[in-house]
């Protein structure tokens, strides 16, 4: 299986997810081709080497020439631009995404790209009080805020990796001026946007994860873990801007495949026996759990004592994740104690392929056996966006992700 790991040691910004991708092996000219889809004028982008303690990598700007800068400055008013020079020129998100569906880009490059700045319209929404529709993007809509966070959607489609993953995300603390004035860090946007990833502070007093690069991760990983085992193909640092006491301000991004030391993996079944819980809980019970990393989560109709009725709750998991799922079974259940013992699980090789169909790519999850295809199955949530996008069934799309197998067939040989 193809991955990218994003390893975010000193946070995350739009530039630096950019530069890192160049450093990986993402080609500029074809990077600028394709930006030059975009009806977007005013602007050069700037790639070079650069060192932080001595470790290269790429420094990549996007540079607005100063005939774009007076245009803006022609559209605002004299005293917004003197307090915030980026703040004349205030897009919408409609107007990024009419820009965005207007051009030639892929079909997946418009949808990465309006994702990450959905997530910061919501955000920005939700910190503001204000209706998405009626909002006004600052920084985020300039002009080098979108070639960055489009360049970055370029760069995952041209390397179509299987599966992203990233570190916990450092932060960064203190305060930060910005057109809304001296905020703290981390940005209230970017804290938003951060819901439910992992996150921590070093205490630097410096802005690590910007709101654009908080966006761009959340949109783009599939979980938040440590490095997996893997084999390193490829590795790339995008170098940040400031020079940092504390730590070396780079981001780097690892592209390789995973790596099956052992098809048997040890797990730790968790079991607890209910038989006074109202069971519309389990429908809430059941996603907690698998959101702190249970593997598998069922439930077994028992006869209990005094012949009542009762559920025994089961959950396979690995032991580094047991604990949280305790607390949640002890918090939510009612239950006096957890049964828990170590499980085996023998497994297929796995890998993740895209078939192409009518109505787009599909992602397929193979099932290998001795490096011979064994098992076949279409991704659930890539098919649902796309029955949903369609006003078609599922069951419909599934078929037609199952026509196109012999292409894997193919591949595998």
């Amino acid at each position: 299986m193809g991955i990218i790991y994003f390893d975010c040691l000193s946070g995350i910004s739009s530039d630096m997810a950019l530069g890192a991708f160049i450093d990986l092996g993402v080609e500029p000219d074809l990077l600028r081709q394709e930006l030059n889809k975009l009806d977007v004028n005013g602007y050069t982008l700037e790639i070079k080497p650069g060192q932080k303690n001595e470790i290269t990598g790429i420094d990549c700007k996007v540079n607005i020439n100063s005939d774009e800068q007076a245009s803006n400055n022609i559209l605002g008013a004299e005293k917004a631009t003197r307090e915030c020079p980026k703040k004349a020129r205030r897009r919408q998100f409609k107007d990024i995404e009419t820009l965005i569906n207007k051009s030639a880009l892929p079909d997946s490059v418009k949808k990465t790209s309006l994702d990450v700045y959905q997530k910061i319209a919501n955000a920005e929404s939700n910190v503001h009080d204000q209706k998405v529709s009626e909002m006004h993007f600052h920084e985020v809509g300039e002009i080098d805020s979108i070639i960055e966070i489009v360049g970055v959607a370029i760069c995952i489609d041209i390397l179509e990796p299987d599966r992203i993953y990233a570190s916990r995300i450092p932060t960064g603390t203190g305060f930060v001026n910005c057109c809304h004035g001296n905020i703290p860090v981390p940005a209230p946007a970017t804290l938003e946007i951060l819901k439910n990833v992992p996150i921590y502070s070093r205490g630097i007093e410096n802005e690590l994860t910007t709101p654009t690069g908080a966006a761009i991760i959340k949109t783009l990983a599939d979980e938040f873990k440590t490095l997996p085992n893997m084999k390193l193909q490829s590795l790339g640092y995008g170098i940040g801007d400031k020079d940092l006491k504390e730590i070396t301000n780079l981001l780097r991004i690892y592209q390789g495949k995973i790596v099956n030391q052992n098809k048997v993996n040890d797990l730790i079944m968790l079991e607890t026996n209910i038989d006074d819980m109202p069971s519309e809980i389990y429908s809430y019970l059941n996603p907690k759990l698998f959101k702190v990393g249970a593997r598998d989560v069922f439930l077994t109709p028992l006869q209990m004592k005094q012949n009542q009725p009762g559920v025994k709750l089961s959950v396979l998991a690995k032991k580094e994740n047991t604990t949280e799922i305790e607390d949640i079974i002890f918090s939510e259940t009612g239950a006096l104690g957890i049964r828990k013992y170590l499980v085996q699980r023998d497994e297929l090789e796995r890998k993740s392929r895209k078939v192409e169909t009518k109505y787009g790519k599909i992602n397929i999850k193979i099932g290998l056996m001795n490096g011979k295809i064994i098992s076949y199955s279409p991704e659930y949530n890539c098919c649902k966006n796309i029955a949903q996008e369609n006003n078609l069934s599922l069951d419909k799309i599934y078929k037609k992700a199952l026509e196109k197998r012999k292409q894997l067939d193919i591949e595998s040989n």
